[in-house]
């Protein structure tokens, strides 16, 4: 796939590292304005509208809408309280909002709104925790917000009264917006192997200046878990490959067959008994082993089968499935969920 949205992206980044040269960004700056610094804003959002509609069309997004699509809009309209266009036809709107459409559309799938994203170049002296770690596409779906969306409109409509708007606060935020929809049109993975740790994985992504969270592996394999409240505001995630999950079903069902066989079964000690609900995260293939390491039965031979059963081979065979694990990080669309505790 042609990505026709990151060269100029990191050409909009490269801009507001060269104003960076030019102006002290630290945290009392982030007001200030200039016609430069408007006219990046509104070319940056220009590559927002963009992207978010062609990520619209891709994820399935369909034009023009449906009756039921129509009310739900106008309802959530009604909800918001603003009047603005609410009265206008939407079936001969020729394409969606970039906003209200598109946006809300992938907030919908992918809960866009909490992803977070950090500024890490030196280059930009900020210090206050909300000016360096932000969520830019909060509220980007709805009219009216957030501030840069808002001050693009003014500025691109009524630059003359409304050029105080173009603002390096806005101007960073619209980027961190048109970073996070960069990564989600990319919609890469990345190999781990065996490695749960993503320590050779870099944060940036290709940006000059921003980094994204990473949620670590939750330790579930099946459904994919997380204890961690966080994970929202991960861009990516790390997880269990789905050749690896296979393998794991079918090591276990493999195992669990052998321990099944006529005549195996009752003879081995109940705690042998095992079945593929019992591990449903990594710490249950380890907790299990550990089990294991004080033998309750030298051998059992299977009835006419030349072959007995240990304790050491039923540990064999679980270190094996546990050991042929690999790992990948992928964009974060809602793969891991709150566990019910």
């Amino acid at each position: 796939m042609n990505n026709l949205y990151w060269n100029v992206y990191r050409s909009l980044e490269r801009e507001l590292l060269d104003i960076a040269d030019t102006i002290h960004i630290d945290d009392e700056q982030l007001s200030t304005y200039s016609m430069r610094i408007a006219n990046l804003l509104v070319r940056t959002v220009i590559e927002i509208e963009s992207i978010s509609k062609e990520l619209y069309f891709r994820e399935g997004g369909k034009w023009p809408l449906d009756e039921d699509s129509i009310k739900r809009e106008e309802k959530s309209e009604t909800e918001e309280g603003s009047g603005e266009d609410s009265s206008r036809n939407k079936n001969v709107q020729p394409h969606p909002y970039f906003d209200t459409n598109c946006l809300d559309f992938l907030e919908n799938k992918w809960t866009l709104s909490e992803r977070m994203v950090v500024i890490s170049t030196p280059r930009l002296y900020l210090v206050k925790e909300p000016n360096m770690c932000f969520k830019p596409l909060k509220g980007a779906s709805k009219r009216g917000k957030p501030s840069w969306k808002k001050a693009y409109q003014d500025v691109k409509h009524n630059r003359g009264q409304s050029l105080k708007k173009g603002t390096l606060d806005n101007v960073i935020h619209a980027l961190g917006a048109l970073f996070l929809l960069n990564l989600y049109y990319k919609d890469q993975r990345f190999d781990l192997y065996k490695d749960e740790e993503p320590r050779d994985f870099d944060e940036h992504l290709g940006s000059s200046i921003f980094t994204v969270k990473i949620h670590p592996f939750s330790g579930y394999i099946n459904p994919g878990y997380t204890e961690d409240d966080a994970v929202d505001e991960c861009v990516y995630l790390i997880r269990i490959t789905d050749e690896s999950k296979a393998r794991i079903q079918y090591g276990l069902q493999r195992l669990n067959s052998t321990l099944q066989s006529p005549g195996l079964a009752s003879a081995l000690p109940p705690r042998i008994n095992l079945t593929q609900d019992q591990f449903n995260r990594i710490d249950d293939f380890r907790q299990k082993i550990k089990e294991l390491d004080t033998p309750s039965f030298p051998y059992v031979a299977i009835p006419g089968e030349c072959m007995v059963i240990s304790t050491d081979w039923i540990k064999d065979m679980l270190q094996g499935i546990l050991d042929g694990i690999e790992y990948e990080v992928v964009t974060n669309k809602g793969q891991y969920k709150k566990h019910p505790m």
